[in-house]
């Protein structure tokens, strides 16, 4: 999928084309590979750029939003509050999914701060929910302690630059910043991770097998 060239939109909805439509491209494919129900039936089909990629059937879900609900609801989606905290701090929730940060893991990311007040609900209802970008984990690096520093994701990103992978940090380095404020640990660039699922489907080997192949 890295290798296509899948022009970011969101219409028509039905081509996956925007970050939930490359994550549900994702699922799709996985699908196919290892006979798994994900929130994509399988058969997706390599993009074509100009032609007809209307994708027959129908996901669970379709949205950022939508997706990180179907998580949950399969019980496998930590939400991230950030109650007191400045952007570049991490809450506890934060710190305890670093070490599973893995290939086959997703994030969900949100451009506002999260609050426990609003319960995970509020990261995910469609209406003013606050989730609106998501990632699945291509790869991570590490430091000799054996923690987490950086890691790389497959996601669709914006009409600028389609779909992709691209490298990410737990602490940016400095030369990342915006207007001179440092990126939350491990953004996507100014959005905090608000979400998490272990993995891209319920059994983490199988995740990890289908996007080494």
């Amino acid at each position: 999928m890295a290798s296509q060239t899948i022009d970011y939109s969101q219409d028509p909805s039905n081509e996956w084309r925007d970050c939930s439509g490359n994550f549900l491209r994702l699922s799709s494919y996985v699908a196919d590979m290892c006979e798994v129900d994900l929130v994509a039936p399988p058969g997706i089909k390599e993009y074509v750029q100009g032609g007809n990629n209307q994708r027959p059937g129908v996901a669970e879900a379709r949205t950022t939003r939508g997706i990180a609900k179907w998580y949950d609801e399969k019980g496998m989606f930590v939400p991230i509050f950030y109650d007191g905290k400045k952007l570049t701090e991490a809450p506890d929730a934060l710190l305890a999914i670093r070490e599973n940060l893995k290939p086959g893991a997703v994030l969900w990311f949100s451009s506002k701060q999260p609050l426990a007040a609003k319960k995970k609900e509020g990261l995910y209802k469609e209406a003013g929910g606050y989730i609106g970008h998501m990632a699945t984990i291509t790869s991570v690096e590490k430091n000799s302690d054996g923690l987490v520093t950086g890691w790389k994701m497959y996601h669709g990103q914006n009409e600028r630059k389609n779909n992709g992978i691209t490298e990410h940090w737990w602490d940016w380095p400095s030369a990342y910043t915006s207007k001179g404020q440092a990126y939350p640990p491990g953004g996507y660039w100014n959005q905090r991770i608000v979400g998490f699922s272990q993995s891209l489907v319920p059994d983490s080997d199988i995740a990890v097998v289908a996007l080494d192949n």
